[in-house]
């Protein structure tokens, strides 16, 4: 129970909990962190397992083609590694056509990077404007 202080140093009764909590919460730092001991040896090993999941080609590829990042952003289109599994996933979606691949790489791509087309529409680049959590690119897209 926290006691009541009373006279003209009186404190508002929630400074004095904060006090009692905050001396609580540092008492048991060692507690804390042995607890917590596990978890972080753990850290790393989930590092390892998770290489190459979000960071494949086609993850890569949906990073610099999200407008969200994109155009917050156009720094991400100078990774080398990006660009990289940018053409690896255009070959993979058109193995036997380097026609094909030549037009989206070259042509495509450069499109939606300089905003020509439908990408360089006044709606679409109002939409790039607001980069913010509730930015959703699909509503370009809507009629």
């Amino acid at each position: 129970m926290i006691p009541h202080i009373s006279g003209p140093s009186r404190r508002p009764p929630f400074c004095t909990a904060t006090v009692l909590i905050i001396t609580i919460s540092w008492s048991h730092v060692p507690r804390v962190r042995a607890l917590l001991a596990p978890v972080r040896d753990l850290l790393p090993t989930i590092d390892t397992k998770s290489q190459g999941r979000l960071d494949s080609p086609l993850h890569l590829t949906a990073y610099l083609l999200n407008p969200f990042y994109f155009y917050k952003d156009q720094t991400i289109q100078n990774d080398s590694s990006i660009m990289e599994a940018v053409i690896e996933c255009v070959e993979r979606f058109y193995p036997e056509d380097v026609d094909a691949q030549d037009y989206v790489i070259n042509k495509e791509l450069l499109m939606y990077k300089n905003k020509v087309g439908m990408f360089g529409k006044i709606v679409a680049v109002k939409g790039c404007e607001a980069n913010n959590d509730n930015y959703d690119p699909g509503k370009v897209w809507l009629f």
